[in-house]
């Protein structure tokens, strides 16, 4: 930790944060920078009445952090080290939990421009702790603005918190429990063993992007087949959103690859549209049919996994009418035995995705780059990358999420933008070409296994060449035919 400049720690109200701020600022002797609270007008009439007040304290907090992170600016250039008790990007927490609609949609327009001078730190030290724990810390202290304060809110501000740091990407990240004690064993610093709620299975620190990128090429040995599992449903792929658990989701065509990658401990199974291209030998995913997506669904749901099984509705199955949708969705369903369906777009489609949920079928919805409007963007190209189309974007996923959507693909955005949608919903957002801050990541598993020879996007990471292992045996096999070594005698009758 002496190496980084500007330290900052964070947690929520009754944490701590302040008290290990004025420790690490003594150590590091480093100038102390805490957040002026107490001197918010609005901060009392706020706890006692949220939705009165809520926009005034929330401004208030904003330009008053905004200008003094503007004075570190000139800390900056003196190479002076700091320890901050606070960090400016988690009022987004506060605004997301507090402003409707309308109040955020402005308050993002703000922000996006006052991060721009905002400095970065170069470590972030988040402190977690029970819902509990903090309400009796908050009573001790007695601080007079803090007495209408419902427990409820703190809770409901962990659990946001605890959401808002799994994703955090900006820096460096140490996360330690109220249970923990900041120590160096050989590895190096860790984080907690258990948090409230949950983090990540395995995580000690969150770490930052190259980091995080070293990790995910294998660094947990890979094990045997794991035995049956519980079935994963909808809501339980919400859930793991909540405790802060990140979701892995993979195409799968046919029975046997379902049955291998639920045993790799998958949590999600996409029988994808990308059949057709991937599969089928079509130049891209417009001429697949509903009847294709049962035929490929029924493989799949044929092999009982534990994973949840999701169907892709295929172009021209739900843009007509809300009845196409349900009709095709049902067929995919019933005849299919899919778990739940996806389909693409976002105002367009929120009266579908509405019908759809009322009776009964869980929806994926799909923003960003949606394959099947492929002809409308002119090609396979970034989207949303201006700031009107992030706008939109944003607005439609809220939108969706309201519709009943359990989880959101995005799909070819920039990753900061990936990372703001996922804090701003309460649903999964899984990520394909969408950056790092996602709740949870997909490939295609022809890309992954190495099996697709068309053209391999950016986002792809191949974690096999099973295409070159394939033609190697073909290969063999064709040779020991032609020279009578096969078959020998252990291998006739």
């Amino acid at each position: 930790m002496p190496d980084n400049r500007y330290v900052v720690v964070e947690g929520v109200i009754g944490v701590g944060k302040t008290s290990l701020a004025k420790l690490l600022s003594e150590r590091l002797q480093a100038r102390l920078v805490l957040e002026e609270v107490e001197e918010n007008p609005f901060l009392k009439d706020f706890y006692r009445d949220r939705a009165r007040f809520a926009f005034q304290t929330q401004m208030h907090f904003l330009f008053s952090r905004y200008q003094q992170q503007r004075s570190l600016r000139q800390l900056e250039l003196f190479s002076e080290r700091m320890v901050s008790d606070y960090l400016f990007s988690k009022d987004r927490i506060f605004a997301s939990l507090n402003l409707t609609d309308r109040e955020l949609a402005l308050y993002e327009k703000l922000v996006g421009w006052l991060e721009l001078e905002v400095m970065k730190p170069d470590v972030v030290v988040y402190l977690q702790a029970s819902p509990d724990m903090l309400m009796e810390r908050i009573a001790k202290r007695g601080r007079p603005f803090e007495r209408d304060m419902e427990r409820d809110y703190i809770r409901q501000l962990n659990e946001a918190y605890n959401h808002f740091f799994f994703h955090y990407v900006e820096a460096p990240l140490l996360v330690v429990n109220e249970r923990d004690r900041l120590r160096e064993p050989p590895r190096g610093l860790r984080g907690p063993d258990e948090t409230d709620p949950v983090p990540p299975p395995g995580h000690r620190v969150l770490r930052s992007d190259r980091e995080r990128a070293h990790a995910m090429k294998g660094e947990s040995a890979v094990g045997a087949a794991r035995g049956p599992r519980a079935k994963i449903t909808a809501p339980g792929i919400v859930e793991m959103k909540r405790r802060g658990e990140l979701i892995t989701c993979v195409t799968a065509y046919d029975f046997p690859t379902a049955r291998i990658a639920d045993q790799a401990g998958i949590e999600i199974l996409l029988v994808g549209d990308s059949v057709g291209p991937v599969v089928l030998g079509y130049e891209s995913t417009l001429p697949v049919t509903v009847e294709d997506m049962c035929h490929h669904t029924r493989a799949v749901a044929r092999a009982k996994s534990g994973a949840l099984v999701v169907a892709d509705m295929p172009f021209m199955s739900y843009q007509a009418s809300v009845e196409d949708a349900i009709r095709n969705a049902g067929r995919l369903v019933q005849e299919g035995g899919a778990d739940a369906v996806k389909l693409e777009g976002g105002e367009r489609v929120i009266d579908s995705v509405r019908r759809l949920v009322e009776s009964g079928i869980p929806v994926m919805g799909h923003l960003g780059l949606t394959p099947q409007s492929v002809l409308a963007f002119g090609g396979y190209k970034v989207q949303a990358r201006g700031e009107a189309d992030q706008e939109r974007l944003m607005r439609e996923a809220r939108s969706l999420e309201v519709a009943g959507c359990f989880a959101l693909v995005l799909e070819g955005i920039p990753a900061k933008l990936g990372a703001d949608v996922s804090r701003a919903l309460t649903i999964p957002t899984i990520g394909i070409g969408a950056g790092v801050g996602c709740d949870g990541q997909v490939l295609v598993s022809h890309d992954l296994l190495g099996l697709f020879f068309g053209h391999t996007p950016k986002f792809v990471r191949r974690y096999a060449e099973l295409g070159d292992a394939m033609r190697a045996a073909y290969e063999r096999f064709a040779a020991d035919v032609k020279a009578r070594r096969f078959p020998d005698e252990q291998e006739s009758y």
